[in-house]
């Protein structure tokens, strides 16, 4: 359903980008507390890691590209060892 809010929890995600294996995300609560976290799926169920709230928006924001950056810098190492160009 196109209007069906995806949910982690009683966190509503706002932000997500997958990168290689894994997605980063950013989730709202209706009390207004954000959350980052990393996840993965197996083809039927999620994964939540590394799961870090905070009632600072741009705390998390940081965070958020923080964690992007280092899904991007894995996989250009990974690259370079398996010499994909």
């Amino acid at each position: 359903m196109p209007d069906e809010k995806r949910m982690i929890e009683n966190f509503e995600v706002i932000h997500s980008l997958q990168i290689g294996a894994r997605e980063v995300v950013v989730g709202v609560s209706p009390e207004q507390e954000f959350m980052c976290c990393f996840c993965t799926q197996d083809g039927m169920r999620e994964y939540y890691a590394e799961a870090m709230a905070s009632d600072d928006y741009l705390e998390i924001m940081e965070l958020y590209a923080d964690r992007l950056k280092g899904q991007v810098a894995a996989l250009q190492a990974q690259r370079k060892t398996l010499h994909i160009p």
